[in-house]
């Protein structure tokens, strides 16, 4: 288990506990398994974790309000003096990005399920594992705010996404006389799919 704290989260959501645990369990290996040249290995395991992130894209102290600042833009100018004549234009100080109070970890959440399983004396082996892992409070800007608002509004942990997906893997190996040989094959599949990250509605779906 783990309790982090980051310098990038306002007291009261600085720390974060992260646990995490595994179990196994190998049948092969109690007094009811009747010993057999066949199934010579079995083992069951599972596992679920959590962990949190606080690398936030490089932004440091979200929490705190932007300092104001002065701005060079010609459009944003204050202008005095009479056209043709003497007409200046001076900057102006504006303000800067708003903060988020609330900005906390990303934390994700992970769990495995496996199986691993051996033939005739360890021959043929075979792993397979499925795997889920679910990301939320993800950093993300807010893209459905008007620009009627014209503030710099700060990012929000509003991101979710999640990722599963499963392994398998087998190997076969043999000697024949001096000669050692081996055969191994493996597959795996996974699908990430975001499931929010507040982006304005398309005018066509793809």
């Amino acid at each position: 288990m783990g309790y982090n704290g980051s310098e990038n989260f306002p007291e009261g959501k600085r720390f974060g506990f992260f646990p995490s645990f595994s179990l196994g369990w190998i049948p092969t290996k109690e007094a009811f398994f009747p010993e057999n040249d066949v199934l010579t290995f079995l083992k069951f395991r599972g596992s679920y974790g959590e962990i949190g992130n606080d690398k936030i894209g490089g932004a440091r102290y979200l929490y705190i309000e932007a300092p104001y600042l002065l701005t060079t833009d010609v459009y944003r100018q204050v202008v005095f003096g009479e056209s043709g004549s003497n007409m200046t234009g001076y900057p102006i100080y504006q303000e800067g990005r708003l903060n988020n109070p609330d900005i906390t970890w990303e934390r994700a959440r992970k769990w495995n399920a496996g199986v691993e399983v051996r033939f005739f004396e360890d021959k043929l082996s075979f792993v397979a594992d499925y795997f889920e892992e679910k990301r939320d409070n993800i950093l993300w800007y807010l893209n459905t705010v008007p620009e009627t608002v014209a503030a710099d509004l700060p990012p929000a942990n509003i991101g979710k996404v999640e990722n599963r997906g499963f392994e398998v893997h087998g190997t076969f190996n043999d000697n024949i006389g001096g000669f050692s040989y081996w055969i191994d094959g493996a597959y795996s599949f996974a699908r990430n799919k975001i499931i929010y990250q507040d982006e304005r509605q398309p005018a066509h779906e793809w």
